[in-house]
């Protein structure tokens, strides 16, 4: 029943809002067409007269521009433009008729005024066209003007809106708009005010119950899950309040969980670093011990021991060699998962330079030619991204050993993925059919004797893209070099 009652307070509001919308919707109907009856008169009583006002004293004065440069130059052709002049002011007088009788004025009457001017200024025209002296023609002058200012003064009054008439109707009609504004502000204060007052009596108990929820939500986003929403609400709003309970304890119960999990992977973590550490210290000392009795026996018992036993010797340690540099990178790799992870905004190309220089510095009696890109910036781990780049760039740098002309890149490129970074060389390059074991712990695709290494550092590089959020991939050709491309998700801000 408190359901139906929630929606029925609804439903009261949307019609009450809907009576208000047609009351005033009806009289603001009401009150406009009223206004606009009297804006209406207003247009067809005078926009009719002042469109004929203006246009018979435009072709007035063209009439009259007419005659006195057809005198002027002397031509008679130019008399034919004020008799073509003539006949449309004639038209115009006609058509506009009954807006010059609506003003009080008489057609006829400017028509008779126009043609005694138009013959008298012809008529004068004509005279000094044929050559008779200005001086000869004075009261024919004089005639002429009292003819146009007499014709002038007769279309003024017939075609001229009286004023005041056309201020009082002006002034009438926006009294009435004020009045119709005034009563329908009226109508809509109290349409709102009554409204305002159901709506208030109606939605109390509903706000109460809303305030109530969003108090609980409130309190939920700050974490605190144990303080339940109470809302005495039956309908939908305690339906909602009651979901957010149960959402609280659900939360409560899975942060106590994740408490419980990081707790144990904290735990894992420090027994992890300790294995490692302990494996560490465990694994050096013997294989310290064999290499350096190995090397003891190299420097004291050369003389006698055979050629074979020299070389046996020699792969022991190299052996022993090898397996502490598989710790090195076994440890580093583990640790690259567990690092602190710090993004900020990394110089790449101040960082690509540097790892070269250390590769220059380190292999002196090599000769490579590498392009690094100006200006490459990413938003990363400066520490990890440049695990990454010396796994990367040494590897372009060892592979291209046997290279006549080696030549590595680094570069970016605008791709679908977004911006990718590109580190590229020509040197031995791998089949692409076994490219999935590429990024594998201990995975190489060539020897030992044809290349050294682990198989340690491109699984290395993947985890540390996939830590931020990217992904590296790789194409390459057998004998033409490879090209790792990898990406470094931008901040959106």
């Amino acid at each position: 029943m408190a359901r139906l009652q929630f929606r029925h307070r609804i439903g009261l509001l949307v019609a009450l809002a809907a009576v208000a919308l047609v009351a005033v919707t009806i009289v603001t109907l009401v009150l406009g067409r009223r206004a606009e009856r009297q804006m209406r008169g207003i247009e067809t009583q005078y926009v009719p007269l002042l469109e004929v006002d203006r246009d018979l004293k435009r072709l007035a004065a063209d009439v009259m521009k007419a005659i006195e440069d057809a005198a002027g130059a002397a031509e008679l052709a130019r008399l034919d433009d004020a008799a073509r002049l003539h006949d449309q002011f004639l038209r115009r007088v006609e058509t506009g008729r009954p807006a010059i009788a609506g003003n009080g004025g008489d057609a006829a009457t400017v028509i008779a005024a126009f043609e005694r001017y138009y013959a008298s200024a012809r008529a004068l025209s004509l005279a000094i066209i044929h050559g008779k002296p200005v001086s000869e023609l004075t009261p024919e002058i004089e005639a002429m003007r009292r003819l146009r200012a007499d014709f002038l003064t007769t279309l003024d009054t017939a075609t001229g809106p009286d004023r005041t008439r056309l201020t009082a109707a002006f002034a009438e009609a926006r009294a009435s708009q004020r009045e119709s504004l005034t009563i329908d502000i009226i109508v809509a204060a109290c349409v709102l005010l009554v409204m305002g007052v159901v709506s208030w009596r109606l939605i109390r108990r509903t706000v109460r119950s809303l305030q109530a929820v969003s108090s609980g939500v409130e309190r939920l986003a700050g974490g605190d899950f144990a303080t339940p929403i109470e809302v005495s609400d039956g309908g939908e709003i305690g339906d909602l309040a009651r979901e957010a309970n149960r959402t609280a304890g659900r939360l409560r119960d899975y942060r106590e969980e994740v408490q419980r999990q990081a707790s144990a992977a904290e735990t894992a973590n420090k027994e992890l670093e300790a294995f490692s550490y302990s494996v560490s210290h465990d694994l050096r000392g013997p294989l310290r011990s064999i290499d350096g009795f190995s090397q003891a026996l190299l420097e004291d018992e050369t003389e006698r021991l055979t050629p074979a036993g020299l070389d046996h010797l020699r792969r022991i340690r190299a052996a022993a060699q090898r397996m502490a540099e598989l710790i090195d990178d076994l440890l580093r790799l583990s640790r690259v998962s567990r690092a602190d992870f710090h993004r900020d905004k990394v110089d790449l190309t101040a960082m690509v330079t540097q790892v070269v220089a250390d590769l220059r510095r380190a292999h002196p009696d090599r000769t490579v030619d590498v392009v690094i890109q100006d200006k490459v910036a990413a938003h990363a781990d400066a520490r990890l991204i440049r695990i990454t780049l010396e796994n990367l760039l040494g590897n372009a740098w060892k592979f291209t050993s046997k290279t006549p002309e080696p030549r590595i890149e680094f570069a970016t490129s605008e791709e679908p993925e977004g911006l990718v970074y590109v580190v590229r060389d020509n040197g031995a390059g791998f089949d692409m059919a076994y490219v999935d074991r590429l990024f594998g712990a201990f995975q190489r695709l060539h020897t030992d004797k044809e290349f050294p290494g682990t198989g340690i550092g491109l699984a290395t590089a993947q985890r540390i893209v996939r830590r931020h959020g990217g992904r590296i991939w790789v194409e390459a050709a057998v004998g033409q070099g490879a090209t790792f491309r990898f990406t470094l998700p931008q901040p959106t801000t």
